[in-house]
């Protein structure tokens, strides 16, 4: 389980979207036979807190996918999920 929550620097920070995606030991997404991602989840989030459940064990990146108008977005953070 991922959980965390996104701020202004103070305040939860709403319509931000995350979305976790299965890596290699390069850092590059994992994709199957139909060439879409073999893991990938996306979270809106609820009052800035963010969730994600069921993560099979391996390598992982968190993208911020989407951010409101006036803020940068964060760069890729490597994630791993062991048991």
């Amino acid at each position: 389980k991922l959980e965390f929550t996104k701020t202004d620097g103070v305040n939860p920070l709403k319509g931000v979207e995350f979305t976790l995606l299965k890596v290699d030991e390069q850092g590059k997404v994992i994709n199957g036979e139909d060439g879409k991602p073999v893991f990938e989840k996306v979270s809106s989030g609820v009052n800035g807190k963010y969730l994600f459940e069921g993560i099979p064990e391996g390598n992982y990146i968190l993208r911020e996918t989407k951010t409101p108008e006036g803020f940068e977005k964060l760069d890729d953070i490597k994630v791993i999920a062991e048991k």
